[in-house]
């Protein structure tokens, strides 16, 4: 009797279960990484990303062609994905604490407390010159939405002069056309980013000098839009904010924790290599290093300009993942090429997006009948015919350097490379021959065979670098051995793990 019972229940338990995972669920989604907003979905906790994209463009009434500008992301303090159309953002919520041992296990403290969000926001692999092209003004005002809050939050560094330009713009979107009666200084105090407000000296100095506060500059400047006469439609105003964001070489990126090595000098080389955090951000084009705390760029590379590779944690010795960056650089006047170790949890999304974002651009470029030189300055790989032969191209180092050094010359921007800030290892040239001077590791970014896309170093033992002739050769055919997948979590339906993409 008892037995019967036993198994009456779990026949109801697994009805009950079954029906939960077929009825409705209520989410809650945040908008443009602020409000959040309440949906009602079929499908139960079984729904797709896909699926629920659907249901977020007709509830907010997007055009069909700027759907592509938004992906759902999970989101917690410690780790941000992207989801892919066939994710199931619940299963993988429930898989979250299992991804944070993995790809944040040094938060020791609350680790397990975190819950992520469920998040609509920029597509990370959406190209910024198709949102100029935009003319749905739902589409843009999500757009504006989150460039301004990334901006407030302090996300993006940004120089004080543009600064003051892009919140004199987001004056007039989000306060309308200047009205005397209506607006005051309180209005405008509520929308200054961190750039615009002084703090420290600078805020003493103006003080004692009796500057005019920042407020009451974008007040003057915000007026001053009326009065000249400039009128424009409400799409126009968003494509002038941000084409202005776009100036921002981390502008759309995916970030991720990381830490480098930075110089030492005088008795702090006995102690040893001190790192400092940072933020690695990767997109489409290239690969930012910043550092959020001083609010500046320490190096912004295109993918033409650099190498990479990934090695993973040492167990024996418990030391982080490593994204190796091999770029061109100079010392004491003459070229060298750098390598840059970036340590962090996370390096293993960050090497596989850096893959994914050269594979889109390679087929971009392969399915692109414009001559491979007329892409160059949209920072794609190109692939020129040289008489080393085809499949890569061939940039000077002499001359890159002698560009590196007339951007150095010029007033330091945030924006600027801060190079000398990176404790960095050195490939000197020495004739026709470059003479490493690197640590043991498994493999070396100058035994790459042709014909591969600026791929992953590979395998090589203690093999020397060969000779090159003082040239850099960048390898950008789209060829890759590995067909599969680069990077899986496990057997399981779980995320791939080849960008910020889980």
């Amino acid at each position: 009797m008892a037995e019967e019972e036993e198994e009456a229940t779990l026949a109801r338990q697994g009805s009950e279960s079954s029906l939960s995972m077929r009825a409705g669920l209520e989410l809650c989604i945040y908008v443009a990484d602020e409000d959040p907003m309440p949906l009602m979905v079929e499908h139960g906790v079984n729904i797709t990303a896909a699926e629920l994209l659907a249901y977020l463009h007709e509830t907010l009434e997007l055009g069909s062609e700027s759907r592509d500008a938004f992906a759902l992301w999970l989101s917690s303090p410690s780790l941000d994905v992207q989801l892919k159309p066939r994710h199931e953002p619940f299963r993988l919520g429930r898989q979250w604490r299992e991804l944070l041992r993995r790809f944040a296990p040094s938060i020791k403290d609350g680790v397990d407390d975190e819950e992520p969000a469920l998040v609509y926001r920029r597509n990370v692999f959406y190209p910024k010159s198709l949102e100029l092209e935009l003319q749905d003004e739902a589409a843009l005002c999500l757009l504006w939405r989150e460039a301004r809050t990334r901006l407030m939050q302090g996300h993006y560094p940004c120089d004080r002069e543009l600064a003051f330009t892009l919140t004199t713009i987001d004056c007039r979107l989000s306060l309308g056309s200047f009205d005397p009666d209506k607006h005051t200084l309180d209005d405008v105090r509520a929308l200054l980013p961190p750039p615009v407000c002084p703090s420290g000296w600078a805020l003493l100095s103006r003080f004692v000098l009796g500057l005019e506060k920042p407020e009451q500059q974008v007040f003057d400047a915000f007026r001053k839009l009326e009065q000249e006469g400039e009128e424009k439609s409400q799409v126009e105003w968003f494509h002038h904010y941000l084409s202005l964001c776009h100036e921002f070489p981390f502008y759309g990126c995916a970030f991720f924790p990381g830490a480098v090595e930075r110089p030492t000098q005088g008795l702090l080389h006995l102690v040893g290599p001190v790192r400092k955090d940072i933020s690695v951000a990767i997109s489409l084009k290239r690969v930012c290093l910043l550092d959020k705390k001083k609010g500046h760029v320490i190096l912004s590379l295109r993918y033409n300009e650099l190498s990479w590779d990934y090695t993973a944690a040492n167990t024996d010795q418990e030391d982080e993942p490593v994204l190796w960056l091999e770029f061109d650089g100079s010392e004491d006047g003459r070229p060298v090429n750098k390598l840059l170790q970036v340590f962090s949890w996370q390096a293993e999304l960050m090497s596989g997006m850096i893959q994914h974002c050269i594979e889109l651009a390679q087929e971009k470029n392969d399915c692109n009948t414009t001559p491979p030189d007329c892409s160059a300055d949209c920072g794609e790989l190109t692939s020129e015919s040289t008489n080393k032969g085809e499949g890569f191209c061939v940039v000077d180092r002499v001359t890159k350097s002698k560009e590196t050094q007339q951007k150095r010359s010029r007033k330091r921007s945030v924006l600027s490379d801060r190079p000398e800030l990176l404790s960095t290892i050195a490939y000197v040239e020495d004739g026709q021959e470059l003479q490493p001077v690197k640590p043991r590791r498994s493999t070396s970014f100058f035994s790459r065979g042709l014909g591969h896309a600026h791929s992953r170093t590979r395998q090589s033992g203690n093999e020397e670098m060969k000779q090159r002739g003082g040239t850099k050769v960048v390898y950008t055919s789209a060829q890759h051995e590995d067909t599969e997948e680069t990077l899986r979590m496990s057997q399981r339906d779980e995320p791939t793990t080849y960008n910020n993409q889980l």
